[in-house]
């Protein structure tokens, strides 16, 4: 306990958490060193929606870069390290080979031992900014007409959608937030994607790891607008887990029912963060394109807000009497509901919806320049979204 100061030792005298992290970090080999410089904030107690996770155990970030150490290695592409805390990550991949790694971090003690890192290689640059957060680094460039993202992709080269990979991230996150902002930038052609197709490797807490990527078998749990548009726009493979307590601060599990339902359906562990490779698809454009990211957006947000919306219902408010259309074409009946469909379902859907003639005159695409009007930024973008889905 020798990083903390004796008043704040006293005040937790008696608090089961700090013990019980105490406890756990005392196993490590690493705490005699970081005990001394483990921030207090990330151990006094669990943090429901903490601004970043940080890695306190060198065996656990062995055990990620021996999994993700040939991606890494792959096509000479900056990695992009969030939140290094005391480098231990860091380390690995140097070790492993890996030539150049832009590390993120903003806590001055992981930043004073990523500089004394940072001085041993020149394979390794410091930057003080939270890239999970980076959602607030694109808000501040619109507000201002800033350069800060500009700074931070500094020697990342721009390459064409459908080419390689710009930049592999490498990093836990607390919650899906940050991959709800790489979603947005790619509808709204914002952020780090106009560079091109970042790659990711997330380690995720189990109910993010749903979030995302929860199946039509008990889409009627969880199924959201996120679900669909991450199906349709990422390829995704679960690599490992990892012992979630390596990880400060802890969050609480404090899972409302249906989740657990569903954690207990995916057999997932509530005491493991899972590493994910996320990449978005390289046809996504041909798929979708561009023109119409923003009415898919608002076509799948508007229609999967509501649990019990009916397709046809819902559509004739648009185009009055296309019900037919829809019998014909998918097979529906009049009780078909969203929760029904698939990601691709819905996507099919709403290619023929904006293939008719109708499509252009009807209330559809006024409405849609009504909520972006009032949705004016990212950042608002980002707070609706968030409303909008039951994460806790």
């Amino acid at each position: 306990m020798g990083g903390l100061n004796e008043g704040l030792k006293k005040n937790l005298k008696y608090s089961k958490h700090f013990k019980d992290v105490i406890n756990y970090l005392s196993t490590l080999e690493s705490f005699e060193v970081d005990k001394y410089r483990i921030p207090n904030k990330l151990i006094v107690r669990k943090i429901k929606n903490p601004e970043a996770l940080y890695l306190v155990d060198p065996k656990v970030a062995k055990e990620i870069v021996d999994v993700i150490r040939d991606e890494l290695l792959k096509n000479d592409t900056i990695v992009f390290e969030a939140n290094p805390g005391f480098g231990y990550l860091t380390s690995q991949m140097l070790e492993a080979g890996v030539r150049r790694i832009h590390a993120f971090e903003t806590i001055t003690p992981f930043r004073e031992v990523m500089a004394q890192l940072s001085e041993t290689t020149d394979r390794l640059r410091l930057f003080t900014t939270n890239m999970i957060q980076v959602w607030k680094i694109a808000y501040l460039d619109r507000l201002d007409n800033g350069s800060r993202l500009r700074g931070l992709m500094a020697g990342v080269e721009t390459r064409r959608w459908e080419e390689d990979s710009v930049v592999k991230f490498v990093g836990a996150v607390p919650s899906s937030k940050f991959m709800k902002h790489i979603i947005l930038s790619i509808i709204f052609q914002s952020g780090i994607v106009l560079y091109g197709r970042p790659e990711f490797y997330i380690l995720m807490n189990p109910h993010t790891y749903i979030h995302l990527t929860i199946g039509r078998s008990v889409a009627h749990l969880a199924y959201s607008p996120i679900t669909v548009i991450f199906d349709l726009f990422f390829d995704w493979k679960p690599l490992t887990s990892v012992d979630r307590r390596a990880f400060l601060p802890w969050q609480p599990h404090g899972l409302k029912p249906k989740i657990e339902v569903i954690i207990s359906i995916y057999k997932l562990d509530p005491d493991k963060l899972y590493l994910v490779k996320m990449v978005p698809k390289r046809d996504l454009y041909e798929r979708i394109p561009l023109e119409m990211m923003k009415p898919f957006w608002y076509f799948v947000n508007h229609n999967l807000t509501s649990k019990r919306l009916r397709v046809i219902a819902q559509l004739e408010r648009w185009v009055p009497g296309c019900g037919p259309r829809l019998i014909g074409r998918f097979g529906m009946t009049i009780f078909t509901e969203f929760m029904d469909l698939t990601p691709q379902d819905i996507l099919e859907l709403f290619l023929e919806f904006t293939s008719w003639p109708e499509y252009t005159s009807c209330p559809f695409l006024p409405a849609m320049e009504s909520l972006l009007i009032k949705l004016d930024n990212e950042a608002t973008l980002e707070s609706e979204d968030d409303e909008k889905t039951d994460e806790e």
